[in-house]
């Protein structure tokens, strides 16, 4: 269960493609204009209301990404959208509930989709997340200041953070759970023992991010899950690659509409030649474009991004986790959420040059960056080499492991 755009959904379609194959009834409930990839999966599809794209469409959101996207820049832009209709979250939670009714075992998100479980009676339940959520005295919690206070700072921040999310949803949670007959919940979070009593599942390779030594038994790093769709390119694309040397990838997800999409596909176009490369855009505008140049919409990365040079991208967990599988450079363009984190992630572990964030994007600060990650051979051979180790993992398996347990457990 997610509430987010297609980058939230895909990683879910795999692990529900591997329950499947166990022999396992699985339903996805996700926002209505993921349900088609939802069921080309051959997985049960329940929609839930609300789409991400529209709140991230509007003005006031938009321009606070643009800002740097911070929790104050956020809270003000919040402020400048017209209210939902009355008992508008109130009806999304209901739909999480009747998502996970009869279920074994709920599989949520984290942040709103936390509802799921928390808004009918008890149910058995685990979650995941595309950053680490799980207090650590190694690292303060993402989007909270890095201090040198120390262990017992970084984890105060968790605790901050955690109370804080539930802040925002309890109004709603108990509403749901005043009108089905269920005791209130009161001020302190109930998701405070996520990793201990309740299992935590992060989609991601220990070779990126290893579990920290102090996080609690049921913390999980299962690898990257990865759908392997096998989607066939388009024999446009298939011969624009096959016409010359490798081209660099432009994947910013959902992301065009915050970047400005028009000034953006210039931009990224004029820095690729500048770097003596060929461009893929996937996605972006609908705009005529050279001739070193293709659009495309919906592509396999399993297929595309091997045969690319280097990929520019949003830096959100999913398309790291198709680009680190790749074996080549990155680009990195983070606008807010987890991308900041996996973006630095990346090029501390020397896969990737400097994070250009958006707020402070320029065409001779993107060129830069891609020209160091095309002739870095370091890097290339860096980049190969954690490819070659992470194409050895068992992401969706090890998480399907988890789960069967957490269902099997008395």
């Amino acid at each position: 269960m997610t509430t987010g755009s297609r980058g939230d959904v895909q990683p879910f379609i795999a692990l529900g493609a591997g329950l499947l194959a166990r022999g396992h009834e699985v339903r996805l409930a996700c926002p209505g204009d993921l349900g088609p990839l939802v069921k080309e999966a051959g997985i049960e599809f329940f929609e839930l209301p609300g789409n991400v794209s529209d709140f991230f469409s509007h003005p006031a959101v938009v321009d606070a990404l643009r800002k740097g996207g911070s929790a104050l820049q956020f809270s003000r832009a919040l402020r400048k959208l017209p209210k939902p209709p009355p008992g508008t979250e109130t009806d999304l939670f209901r739909a999480m509930r009747d998502a996970g009714d009869q279920a074994d075992v709920v599989v949520n998100q984290s942040g709103l989709a936390h509802g799921a479980a928390l808004t009918g009676p008890p149910i058995r339940w685990a979650t995941t997340s595309w950053k680490p959520i799980t207090p650590t005295g190694e690292r303060p919690a993402i989007g909270l200041p890095r201090l040198p206070l120390g262990p017992l700072y970084n984890r105060a921040t968790y605790a901050i953070s955690n109370q804080i999310e539930w802040a925002l949803v309890r109004p709603s949670v108990n509403r749901v759970r005043k009108s089905s007959g269920l005791p209130e919940f009161g001020f302190r979070s109930p998701l405070r023992d996520l990793g201990r009593t309740i299992p935590v599942i992060y989609p991601f390779s220990p070779e990126v991010l290893a579990p920290s030594p102090d996080w609690p038994t049921n913390t999980h790093v299962t690898g990257f899950w990865y759908w392997n769709r096998a989607k066939q390119p388009s024999p446009e694309l298939r011969a624009f690659i096959d016409a010359g040397p490798a081209p660099v990838v432009v994947a910013m997800g959902s992301n065009w509409s915050v970047y400005r999409a028009g000034d953006l596909h210039q931009l990224v176009i004029d820095a690729v030649r500048r770097a003596g490369r060929r461009v893929v855009l996937v996605d972006g505008p609908e705009r005529d474009l050279p001739a070193d140049a293709v659009r495309v919409h919906d592509v396999d990365y399993q297929w595309l991004l091997p045969r690319s040079a280097a990929v520019i991208h949003h830096a959100g967990l999913g398309h790291t986790a198709d680009v680190l599988r790749a074996g080549v450079p990155h680009v990195t363009v983070p606008v807010y959420g987890d991308q900041p984190f996996w973006s630095a992630t990346v090029s501390a572990l020397g896969v990737g040059s400097p994070p250009v964030p958006f707020s402070e994007l320029s065409g001779d600060r993107l060129t830069a960056a891609l020209r160091q990650a095309l002739d870095d051979n370091g890097m290339r051979d860096r980049a190969a080499a954690l490819g070659d180790r992470i194409r050895g993992e068992q992401g969706v398996e090890n998480a399907c492991d988890v789960i069967e347990r957490w269902a099997a457990k008395p």
